[in-house]
């Protein structure tokens, strides 16, 4: 995977052109590795000398201060890491590693950043086997399994999910209903690497009975990457990628969409638009990385990478309604010349928020907490892939 990375770091080109990191390039790097016509690939050259004081983010609750104001924060959570084996679960109280995820299906990993949570402690995975054919991969099968976590953080087994046999396609994002009954996929041709033969496709899989809902990308939606699931699982929230160019600034390229998972499937280009994620752009040199939405679909928090003319970097998670207008700013760090940005993901209920951002030498990991981020184990993250509660 590093070398894969060093390859579309190389090769990709559009916005931002310096300021997203390596590791959004490396989530989205089956997606979006310069896909015909598709919103070119996020690359980042993460520059030094970065200004970002952190010792007021820091000085908050510690984390085992947070059962104490917190009600209601999961009790673990799954973090991945590079270089590591396996993914672990943590608890969020102390940071002690409870258990280790594997694969249950013989000669599969984890596929990197495939991981959803559900309000009772259940987790869904993507496991994936490929084959490398000089500096491309190409993949052999993919499963979606599901998990368990007993009071203790330990994992009680895994079972095949229902109409989760998805051959030799490319998981590129899992989400789930909060209660476990839905799981929907983004899913591409088996390639990973290369340019995409083929648009994107998402899945919406009844985790109960494996009964199945196929959504096909077109050559005028190409490219999809799926949010989560809101009005208690009716309806499918995800961002569609449009053909543009690289002169273009990429948030035109991206819209957020909805879907029916009544439906029984359809062209992802006829599904409703809810609004371009550039109506949640405020000044010249915004860019938005991840997006939330509300379980009631009333509002949405969005990752702001903001890079103005003149004055430093910032990263933002700001809350916005859902015609886009900015309700308030949950969480500012002033980064100085640059950044190195990791992830933003909410808890099933989305009332609490896990944030991966800061220097190159010393990401801050934690969960947004009354606008102060509460440290997490490792407190310094940036080492980490991802994390989901």
């Amino acid at each position: 995977m590093d070398s894969q990375l060093r390859d579309l770091l190389d090769a990709a080109a559009g916005e931002p052109p310096h300021r997203v990191t390596p590791e959004a390039v490396r989530r989205r790097v089956r997606r979006r590795r310069l896909k015909e016509g598709a919103s070119a690939a996020l690359a980042a050259l993460v520059l030094a000398g970065l200004g970002v004081t952190l010792a007021a983010v820091r000085s908050g609750p510690g984390p085992a201060d947070i059962g104490g104001f917190a009600p209601g924060v999961p009790r673990y959570y799954v973090q991945e890491s590079f270089g590591a084996p396996h993914p672990v679960i943590r608890a969020t109280a102390t940071g002690a590693v409870t258990a280790t995820v594997r694969c249950p299906w013989r000669g599969a990993r984890v596929a990197g950043n495939e991981f959803a949570a559900t309000t009772g402690q259940a987790f869904f995975l993507v496991c994936q086997k490929s084959v490398q054919h000089g500096q491309e991969y190409q993949v052999t099968g993919s499963r979606i399994y599901r998990f368990q976590l007993t009071g203790s953080g330990r994992v009680s087994g895994y079972s095949l999910v229902p109409g989760g046999l998805l051959g030799k396609r490319t998981v590129d994002a899992l989400t789930a209903a909060p209660d476990g009954s839905q799981v929907a996929v983004t899913v591409g041709p088996p390639a990973i690497g290369g340019t995409a033969s083929a648009p994107d496709q998402i899945l919406i899989i009844n985790a109960r009975t494996g009964a199945r809902a196929v959504w096909r990308g077109s050559a005028k939606l190409f490219g999809a990457e799926v949010v989560s699931f809101i009005h208690q699982g009716q309806d499918l929230v995800f961002v569609g990628i449009t053909r543009c160019t690289p002169s273009r600034h990429s948030a035109t390229c991206r819209t957020l969409r909805m879907v029916s998972t009544a439906a029984p499937g359809g062209q992802l280009d006829r599904s409703r638009m809810l609004l371009p994620l550039s109506a949640l752009l405020r000044t010249r040199g915004d860019y938005i990385n991840d997006v939330i939405v509300s379980q009631d679909g009333a509002s949405l928090t969005a990752a702001v990478m903001r890079s103005p003319d003149r004055g430093p970097d910032q990263v933002l998670i700001v809350r916005f309604s859902a015609s886009g207008r900015q309700l308030r700013v949950l969480f500012q760090m002033r980064t100085g010349n640059g950044f190195l940005y990791r992830f933003v993901n909410a808890d099933p209920s989305g009332r609490y928020l896990l944030f991966d951002v800061g220097p190159t030498t010393a990401t801050v990991n934690g969960w947004i907490y009354r606008g102060r981020l509460i440290p997490l184990a490792p407190s310094d993250g940036s080492n980490l892939v991802n994390e989901t509660w």
